[in-house]
């Protein structure tokens, strides 16, 4: 995951929401996810959720014309 955040940090990867699952969330992730506007979980369990949020939203946000 660091390699893909040094490496793409000028180049957009995805067009679309960003939820990040790591083993140990250090100070550097946390500010990258805060960049992104993209949360960070190492619960499997809160991972669903905020996959379950943020489908919701887009469910409830018609796409741009």
């Amino acid at each position: 995951m660091e390699k893909i955040f040094r490496t793409n940090r000028q180049v957009p990867v995805a067009d679309g929401p960003v939820v990040l699952f790591a083993g140990c969330i250090t100070p550097n992730r946390m500010a990258r996810c805060h960049e992104l506007g993209a949360p960070i979980t190492m619960s499997g369990a809160e991972l669903f959720e905020f996959i379950d949020a943020t489908l919701a939203s887009r469910r409830e946000t018609p796409p741009p014309a």
